[in-house]
């Protein structure tokens, strides 16, 4: 206990009087550890596998919904009433030749770039060990929408299998100007509890959902969002996914949920049948590489719903300087689930659609996911409509 107050308390002096650069070096310097008993506020480690790591934030750090496709985790920490810090982790697919440097500076330069950035200030850029790979350490100032922020950005790149590609992790905290201090501290705690495991595509993931939600008041529902996945408002609705980072970072699964108007006497089937024709047409031609790989009622929340699922095939020249080489095949498949919602006169006053799309994925494995998305929607009230059944009189 002596030996972890003593070296507190030097980190607090030299919070106060040493430049931030040179508190990052010491920080990294002393094994990016504040104390020796660091792992007393520590929780276990949290892994995700999509993107093939693990790590754990202190206490106090509550999950936000990430909007961005690239986002793997965003956590965000108050203090009292004000909002102190801010963690990102962030994955993006990288050509082989990629250097944490040459992502750094891309990464500065985007930033910098960005309308609510003001005021930016480069302050150190230090080289860092991260779960054992080589990174880089920038440490940035600027305001952001006015606010003035400081923020440490730690860029490190691990191989995959594919030799064309690679995967450049990105951590990033940010912090309020009253919580500077705080900073480097917490960004050495959990720097290393991060551990690498292995990069697992989403289709072989079970679907949990969290107790994140979106949600669309103008039409009438919310739902809850699958852990690690990234998800937003879009225009008529909400849209969601998981970026499968073994097929280049391809956004597999993507799901949205949209809701429209209808007409008083509309149903699932005729609705979802409406929303594919295209593909319905295509079908009946033997080489669209179109095939209905099934059709029939389900559910979506409460609601009764009808559902296609769809198998497209697409043809992909081989490269050029490969003339022996067949044309590939690509498979994709694209899934709906259509509810209409009835007021309590029984006309359907709106329909909502939950779609899907992925690549290269069995066909069996989607209907547990529609199921699992189905399951955390939630139908909300419609302003100047009446949906619920009204109370009936108790029979004497």
């Amino acid at each position: 206990m002596f030996i972890k107050s003593k070296l507190e308390s030097a980190l607090q002096l030299t919070l106060k009087t040493c430049p931030l650069g040179v508190l990052l070096a010491l920080v990294m310097c002393l094994g990016v550890s504040t104390a020796d008993g660091a792992e007393d506020d520590t929780p276990n480690l949290v892994n995700y596998p999509h993107a093939g790591l693990s790590m754990a934030l202190p206490e106090g750090y509550v999950r936000q919904v990430a909007a961005d496709p690239a986002i793997v985790m965003r956590s965000g920490k108050m203090i009292g009433r004000h909002p102190a810090q801010a963690v990102t982790l962030s994955a993006f697919c990288v050509a082989s030749k990629t250097t944490v440097a040459g992502f750094a500076d891309f990464s500065q330069k985007a930033l910098e770039s960005e309308l609510s950035v003001r005021k930016f200030q480069a302050l150190k850029n230090v080289p860092i060990k991260v779960a054992g790979l080589a990174g880089a350490a920038r440490l940035w100032k600027y305001t952001y929408d006015g606010i003035p922020t400081t923020a440490a950005r730690v860029f490190f790149i691990r191989k995959l299998k594919d030799d064309e590609t690679h995967l450049c992790y990105v951590l990033t905290i940010e912090v309020g100007e009253k919580f500077v201090k705080t900073l480097l501290p917490t960004l050495g705690q959990i720097i290393k509890t991060i551990k690498l495991t292995d990069v697992q595509a989403p289709e072989s993931l079970p679907t949990r959902l969290s107790d994140r939600k979106l949600s669309d008041y103008r039409g009438g529902f919310s739902v809850k969002l699958p852990e690690d996945w990234y998800g937003s408002a879009v225009k008529g609705g909400v849209s969601m996914g998981q970026k499968n980072y073994l097929m280049n970072g391809a956004s597999s699964p993507q799901i949205a949920i949209l809701s429209t108007k209808t007409k008083p006497d509309a149903s699932p089937e005729a609705f979802a049948t409406q929303a594919v024709s295209r593909y319905l047409t295509a079908s009946t031609q033997p080489s669209s590489g179109v095939e209905v790989v099934s059709k029939g009622a389900v559910k979506v929340g409460d609601q009764d719903a009808y559902q296609y699922i769809l198998k497209l095939t697409y043809k992909v020249s081989a490269d050029k300087g490969e003339k022996t080489a067949k044309p590939a095949k690509v498979g994709k498949i694209e899934a709906v689930r259509v509810v209409c919602r009835r007021d309590d006169s029984g006309k359907s006053v709106r329909a909502y659609l939950l779609t899907l799309s992925c690549l290269e994925s069995e066909v069996k494995l989607v209907t547990p996911w529609l199921d699992a998305i189905g399951k955390g929607v939630e139908y909300l009230p419609l302003k100047g409509i009446k949906t619920e059944p009204r109370p009936q009189p108790e029979k004497k």
